[in-house]
């Protein structure tokens, strides 16, 4: 496997920044939670990772399943879904998967938003975002990158939403803890 991540593996990572609100945000709800989002790379949008996933032959998506499970993240009809255990709910945080080579800076806090830049190494990426906290059991984010690959730089708009769906995580583990924030 090359060292360089490729764009397309940075992108889907836009979609699993999720959050980390700190001591100051309102409590979010231990269980589990489903993620969907939106991407739209230089204007044109992406397909849903549930759309991209039906079109890999069966036992590359097993494979890709596996991987994703092991990273604590589930497939959902539109999107993924994760496990916020009860300790990450008292700390009010989500699970972030941040890929090797990128850092995310959490601002202050402004009442229920919580702005966040973030910049990577492989392939060259700097974004800035906001998350607002819409309750206990939902919360939106937006993220803007630019993103350099070989010669071309590539402007990625990515809209996600978060929403608690139960107490019980079922067959999705929480994140491992390198995973987390």
């Amino acid at each position: 496997m090359p060292s360089r991540r490729s764009f397309p593996m940075l992108v889907a990572c836009l979609a699993t920044l999720t959050l980390s609100t700190g001591a100051q945000a309102q409590q979010t709800r231990p269980g589990l939670w489903e993620i969907q989002s939106s991407t739209r790379i230089d204007g044109q949008a992406m397909p849903d990772m549930a759309a991209m996933m039906k079109d890999v032959p069966p036992e590359m998506r097993k494979q890709m399943e596996a991987m994703m499970a092991q990273q604590g993240l589930g497939m959902a009809p539109r999107g993924f879904r994760i496990c916020v255990t009860p300790e990450q709910a008292k700390r009010d945080e989500l699970p972030v998967q941040e890929e090797d080579g990128c850092k995310t800076t959490w601002n202050k806090r402004s009442g229920k938003r919580i702005t966040f830049r973030t910049e990577c190494t492989d392939p060259p990426a700097k974004g800035e975002g906001e998350v607002e906290l819409i309750s206990p059991e939902a919360w939106k984010s937006r993220v803007t990158m630019r993103i350099r690959e070989g010669n071309q730089i590539r402007d990625v708009r990515s809209e996600t939403q978060g929403k608690w769906l139960s107490t019980q995580c079922g067959k999705v583990r929480p994140m491992p803890s390198e995973a987390r924030r």
